[in-house]
């Protein structure tokens, strides 16, 4: 799609409509979660979707490029067709724009929900078995403290219980992890074929890494199962198998559990994005010049995005900053200034950046929110 875009901004006649192409082209591209590093648990969205809101409906500049009754034509393809771009109002009135396409959904700030487990492993043998299956059991409870379904934890609860249904529901729904221990026997037992139907449909379902096989002998896994990869089972690797199936574990959770670092890390970036934008807002009301504003309101939301966004959207902020001569050349012009002629943004030298800001400008600004927040507290 980024190829898409800027083969659709180079090829305007008209400098204008090429820089209105540019700045709808950032912000549907910032309003797709899927553009965000994957590592990236928090994101300045509730600012974004402001800023949106301003450049959509609040600039009397800015608002006028997107008709009420047509919206703003953004781009048209082969593989996707008209993609416009239109003003919308939620069911709780706030104000976005979106586009005629479901390429770029809507992001809205809303939490991730983790799906509920019974078990965060559940482990499938034959009874031949049973003393592998028992060790990896003990030591995944006792030494990573790890909810397990081993049946004979279970079997005071699985007491007079439909055990078809029970076994077949905690394969498929109840359990987050599932490690089948593959042997001859395995593949010759009736309720191993059961448990592994369950298996089965929960991959089918979901897609998801949910199966971790182990081998305890030459025998193949299923042919619907070879393109998984499997471990050959050794007593002497117990420790490390155990150690990477609790990472597994916690690899998930910790998308969704936050530690006291993460939240002084999301509160102190949603504070740095709001101080910028509420120095830059009063820059955008003065400026009369389309073009210079425009430019501003791209070079903005590179600026204040391009540390939470993939490798490839980074590329096209960089396409637009540096090789984009609407854009650019006003990037490059010492005289061109976002605020006054003491704030700068100009092109980092240590690679990890875009940007550098002007220290003397900023820091009177950063210590009197720092001040204000302290007499808050």
């Amino acid at each position: 799609m980024i190829d898409i875009l800027i083969s659709e901004i180079s090829q305007c006649s008209n400098e204008e409509d090429s820089l209105a192409k540019a700045l709808f082209g950032v912000i549907l591209l910032l309003e797709n979660r899927s553009n965000y590093k994957e590592d990236q648990k928090f994101h300045p969205i509730s600012e974004l979707n402001d800023f949106i809101s301003y450049i959509a409906l609040k600039n009397k500049i800015s608002s006028k490029l997107i008709d009420d009754s047509k919206g703003f034509k953004l781009c048209e393809s082969k593989e996707y067709g008209e993609i416009l771009i239109n003003k919308r109002i939620s069911k709780d009135g706030l104000h976005y724009l979106s586009s005629s396409h479901e390429l770029f959904p809507v992001f809205h700030d809303e939490p991730k929900e983790r799906k509920s487990y019974d078990f965060e492993v559940a482990l499938s043998f034959a009874n031949e078995d049973r003393d592998i299956a028992e060790a990896i059991a003990n030591k995944l409870s006792k030494d990573y403290h790890l909810s397990v379904f081993y049946d004979t934890y279970e079997k005071y609860k699985t007491w007079g219980k439909d055990l078809y249904t029970f076994l077949f529901q905690t394969y498929s729904e109840r359990s987050y992890l599932c490690v089948i221990l593959f042997s001859e026997q395995y593949q010759k037992k009736i309720w191993t074929k059961l448990e592994l139907r369950a298996v089965q449909l929960r991959l089918l379902n979901e897609k998801l890494d949910y199966l971790l096989p182990l081998k305890l002998d030459t025998t193949d896994l299923p042919i619907e199962l070879n393109t998984i990869s499997y471990l050959q089972f050794s007593m002497k690797d117990l420790n490390d198998i155990c150690q990477t199936i609790s990472d597994r574990v916690w690899d998930d959770k910790l998308d969704y559990w936050y530690t006291e670092e993460d939240l002084a890390r999301y509160l102190n970036m949603s504070q740095m994005v709001q101080i910028f934008l509420d120095e830059f807002y009063p820059e955008f009301e003065k400026e009369k010049n389309r073009k210079k504003l425009l430019v501003k309101l791209i070079i903005t939301l590179a600026f204040l995005f391009e540390e939470y966004v993939t490798v490839e959207v980074k590329g096209f902020f960089e396409y637009l900053i540096f090789g984009f001569q609407p854009v650019s050349s006003k990037f490059k012009d010492d005289k061109f200034n976002m605020i006054s002629p003491d704030c700068y943004l100009r092109r980092t030298l240590n690679g990890k950046s875009i940007f550098n800001i002007q220290d003397s400008y900023w820091r009177p600004i950063f210590n009197k929110y720092k001040q204000e927040a302290d007499e808050n507290d």
